[in-house]
């Protein structure tokens, strides 16, 4: 099922979209980094030029779902996940993420990626049932760590389908 656009940060230009589709009840929380103005500026939520990583939230009954979308980019594949209490840090300089919300984190790391990956590269906060932050916290090496911050421990599932990394979540198990 399709999404939307959410907010992505590429230097100077936002692009600024609504998740509609594919998770129920969408939520993103306004931050100034992820606000554009829309006296002078066009709002827009056109595929990047270069290589890019879409992250976006939202809700579906008693899941909460969080996708990862690559442009640019083939071959997408996940390495690892895990859950625990410890949030994610910046790669290299294993420094805490200022904004990180949540008791338990979902680390997801891919492979497949290039170092000229586009990213957000701040936390997004989300006032959904499970998810409440999530971050692209390291790209290197051809590898790529999001972390996602949750209200509490979750049974979770995560799949590759084309060009996404969807994580479906839910306080109970699955309903799948």
């Amino acid at each position: 099922m399709p999404f939307g656009r959410g907010a992505v940060i590429f230097g100077s230009l936002a692009a600024i979209g609504i998740v509609t589709a594919g998770c129920g009840t969408p939520q993103q929380v306004d931050t100034a980094a992820n606000v554009a103005s829309t006296a002078d500026t066009t709002v827009s939520s056109d595929v990047p030029a270069g290589p890019a990583v879409e992250l976006r939230a939202g809700n579906h009954g008693s899941e909460d779902r969080v996708v990862l979308e690559f442009f640019g980019v083939d071959g997408i594949e996940v390495l690892n996940h895990s859950l625990d209490e410890k949030p994610p840090v910046r790669g290299g300089s294993g420094e805490p993420i200022p904004g990180m919300t949540g008791t338990v984190f979902l680390h997801v790391v891919v492979v497949g990626v290039p170092a000229t990956m586009i990213a957000p590269t701040s936390p997004t906060a989300y006032d959904l049932p499970i998810v409440k932050s999530a971050v692209v916290n390291d790209i290197e090496g051809g590898t790529l760590e999001a972390g996602v911050g949750l209200a509490a421990s979750v049974d979770y599932e995560v799949k590759v389908e084309g060009n996404k990394i969807i994580v479906n979540m839910a306080q109970g198990p699955l309903g799948r």
